[in-house]
């Protein structure tokens, strides 16, 4: 089927295409082919006959209005869909949770902030005190170049603040705490 399909194309197409009218020399005739060649049976015309053709003429044509109005121009264009316009989504921080860490680490990180900052003890108020799981070893603030135990730890997440100035402490599981100044 495959190859009897470009065979009938290329048959329809060489006879859609025709003759072209070049003249072919005849050749000798065979005994296996004759030539027949037509008889007139009326005489050619000796004089050809011409038909005058029609000649265009421009006229010019007025067009008077109609009543009907033009469908396109009563349909309003269509309106796109309404969607909202987009809004600015505010954000705001979640309240510091308070409250969480024992009374006896909360004294000792008290201690170490008057230390650092020389502050009194009253100037010192802790902002922030939560139980957290923290990712790793780290405790959320790794520095560069240390490794860290790859398991997560349980511990604590203090902030304390004195004046402007903020400390943010990283607590274990055992209470041992650092601070951590890496933003």
């Amino acid at each position: 089927m495959r190859t009897l399909t470009p065979i009938v194309l290329l048959a329809l197409l060489l006879t859609a295409c025709g003759t072209t009218g070049v003249a072919v020399p005849p050749s000798a005739p065979s005994a296996a082919s004759a030539t027949v060649q037509p008889t007139p049976t009326a005489p050619p015309p000796t004089t050809p006959a011409t038909t005058p053709s029609p000649t265009a003429v421009p006229t010019e044509v007025s067009v008077a209005p109609t009543d009907r109005p033009d469908p396109a121009a009563q349909t309003p264009p269509p309106t796109p869909p309404a969607r909202p316009l987009p809004t600015r989504i505010v954000t705001t921080p979640a309240p510091a949770v308070t409250g969480e860490a024992p009374a006896a680490l909360l004294e000792r990180i008290r201690a170490d902030v008057v230390q650092r900052s020389g502050a009194t003890r009253q100037e010192v108020v802790i902002v922030r005190d939560e139980a957290v799981v923290w990712p790793d070893g780290s405790l959320g603030c790794p520095e560069p170049g240390v490794a860290y135990l790859q398991v997560q730890i349980d511990g604590y997440w203090v902030v304390a603040q004195v004046g402007d100035m903020r400390y943010d402490y990283r607590v274990d599981a055992e209470g041992r705490f650092r601070l951590c100044t890496a933003p």
